[in-house]
This record gives structure tokens, sequence and C-alpha cells, in this order.
């Protein structure tokens, strides 16, 4: 076991809560089947235990790769110029509820960073003026955390992953040289640097609310009872455009596919052409008959 003692064991769950792993308890689960995540140390019951020390040297010097959001202490704040959206001192970037430009209001939403090619996650904001920009996320949390960036300064990542946009332990305005020394220094603990993946918001089912993952902004068993109501529904005489209402449904092609593939609400079209013109090639019944 590596030395390490009974008391040093910690399970996944209890690391996340106790926050020697800053991120959710689904992302550290997804990392473990990942390369260079610490070994198990021991069992309690099903579940895999680690040595803390061993978890929280990882979170330091790897680099949690997604960071938990919607923490009671998580601090929103906007910054001058950029009033539709605020900035997480966890490091995420959001849109504000807002009357948009053709007057109609627009819902604030979780904006989705990219990686760009110098490793650094961004987000396209539009400023107060009307023109769309391209800013780095740590940027925009620095800026909206620590106010504007003095003269001679840039934005710094102090363990040196682009991906841990958390301040103040993370970020800070410094000048190049200091930043350049602090890479180079021989003495610093930082491993090797994770491919930069873009921070991923845990997705909450909007009907719901469970986390969850896949394409789409409802889990797969909501998907399946909705399709079985409409189902339902249609059958009984409600019209497409009711059932759609009921279930919050944008989109009536899209209630009608479901009651069809989870509900079994009539036939697809080319299963009804088909047994269509069955019926009616000549002889058909008789070679039946026989």
């Amino acid at each position: 076991m590596g030395g390490q003692t009974v008391n040093e064991a910690i399970s996944l769950a209890d690391a996340v809560t106790q926050g020697i792993v800053p991120t959710s308890l689904a992302a550290v689960r997804k990392a473990s089947q990942r390369p260079g995540f610490p070994e198990p140390v021991g069992l309690r019951g099903a579940a895999h235990l680690y040595s803390s020390s061993d978890l929280r040297a990882w979170a330091d010097t790897k680099g949690v790769l997604i960071f938990a959001s919607g923490a009671p202490d998580e601090e929103w704040k906007t910054w001058p110029g950029f009033s539709s959206y605020q900035a997480s001192h966890r490091g995420y970037v959001r849109s504000v509820d807002r009357i948009g430009r053709d007057q109609r209001p627009r819902k604030g939403t979780l904006l989705k960073a990219r990686p760009g090619g110098n490793g650094y996650p961004k987000v396209d904001l539009t400023r107060d003026d009307g023109v769309v920009v391209t800013l780095e996320v740590h940027v925009c949390v620095l800026t909206a955390h620590a106010g504007p960036c003095p003269p001679g300064k840039q934005g710094s990542h102090l363990n040196d992953n682009p991906l841990d946009n958390r301040w103040p332990e993370n970020l800070a305005w410094e000048d190049k040289p200091t930043n350049e020394r602090r890479k180079f220094d021989p003495e610093r603990a930082a491993g090797p640097i994770a491919k930069p993946v873009p921070p991923r918001h845990p997705k909450h089912c909007v009907r719901c609310g469970h986390e969850f993952s896949g394409n789409g902004k409802r889990c797969h068993s909501c998907v399946v009872t909705i399709g079985q109501g409409s189902a339902l529904m249609l059958r009984g005489g409600a019209k497409l455009e009711d059932v759609a209402a009921h279930y919050e449904y944008p989109s009536l092609e899209g209630i009608h596919a479901l009651a069809v593939k989870y509900g079994g609400y009539g036939q697809p079209w080319s299963r009804r052409v088909a047994a269509t013109l069955r019926d009616k090639l000549p002889g058909r019944r008789g070679r039946r008959s026989r």
C-alpha cells in the first residue's frame, strides 16, 4: 500500500467534500480513469480509497481540468465595458438576463469556453458598444475581481496551468520577467501541464434538474417520459401544439418524433407505405395462404 496508513486513506467523494480536489465528484471519477491519477491504496466497501496527500499533490501539480461551480461562496462580478457578462472567482464566465438589441428579453447562461492556440480558454463577448471581441477567460476573471490590468503587467497562472482560472489561488497581474522567472525556477514543483481542454460546466436537465452528460437539454429519463406521455395525449385526441406546450418542448417535429420512438405512437411513414403496397400486390394474399 505504498506505506500509507489507514488514517490517510480517503474516498473520492470525501476528497471532493473536504475540498482536497476542487472539482465535482463526476469529474474526479472521470479523471481517475486517466493516466497519471494516483493509485488506490485500499477499499471501503465498493469504494476505492486514495492517499489524501497524493490527491492533494495531484490537484496542485497536474491541475484539475473541471472546476466546481455553483458553490455557496462562488462570487460573480461584472467589469467595465461588458455589463452583459459576469466572471466567477472559480473561473467561469456567464451572460446575465438582459434586453437584446432587438428589444427582446435574453436569458443569461453559462458560456462555453474553447481552447485557444496558446492553450488558454477563450470566450466570445459583445462589448457594450456592440463590438464582438474574443477574450481569454483568465483575463475576464482577473479584470472582474482584481481590477483592470495595471500598466506593464499581464495575467499570470501561478501554477502554470492555463486551465486553472481560480482567483486569487492561481491568478495574478504580474510583470513578464516575474512570470518567466517562476516558469523556469528549478525548484518549481509543477509537473507537465496537461493537454488543454476547455472547462466544462456540469449539465443539468431543464426538466428534472438532475446532472447528466450527453447532448440536448434534457436527460434520457425525461426524454423517455416525455415521449411516452406525448403518445398517450396524442392517442387521446390532443393537438400536437398542446402536447408540446404541456411538456414545454420547443419543436413540434421533435415532440412527435419522441412520441413515435418512445411511446409507439403511429407508424413511421415508410412502414405505412410498405404495408399498403403489400396488401395491393396481385396474389399476395394467395401466397400467404399457401
